[in-house]
């Protein structure tokens, strides 16, 4: 008998995605670290990535730098304590959807930029749901 352990992790659309893009976009509002500046950094490394490996990478470090954002230590350390099975997601949503994802983390950090939180939570709210609906897709033909 073949023994197989494995973890599923599910967040439902409107709630916790939501709770979280809300924790985010507050985060930037504060001023907490990461400054803008170094989110931009990242995404420009993301978008000129070569490989599906090294875009996930870069793709990765934004969204921990997110959960940094949040100012929530439990969001920051649970991201970091899944960076093995966070980059196998993003290794497979970027098979799935290119560099969409840079584009999007370009529009968020704008409206950031601009202080316009609501936006910026609209917009990762978005992202979250863009890349679960593209998933979903994928693994359904």
């Amino acid at each position: 008998m073949k023994v197989s352990n494995y973890i599923k992790l599910e967040f439902p659309s409107l709630s916790a995605n939501e709770s979280f893009a809300r924790a985010a976009a507050a985060g930037f509002a504060s001023q907490l670290d990461p400054t803008l500046e170094e989110l931009g950094d990242i995404n420009q490394k993301m978008e000129s990535a070569g490989t599906d490996a090294e875009t996930a990478r870069y793709d990765m470090e934004f969204h921990i730098a997110i959960a940094r954002a949040t100012g929530n230590k439990v969001v920051e350390q649970v991201m970091e304590s899944m960076k093995d099975t966070l980059f196998r997601m993003f290794e497979y949503n970027i098979e799935v959807l290119g560099k969409e994802g840079a584009e999007m983390h370009k529009n968020i950090i704008a409206a950031l930029q601009v202080r316009d939180t609501d936006r910026a939570r609209q917009l990762m709210l978005r992202h979250l749901q863009n890349t679960e609906r593209a998933r979903l897709q994928s693994d359904n033909g």
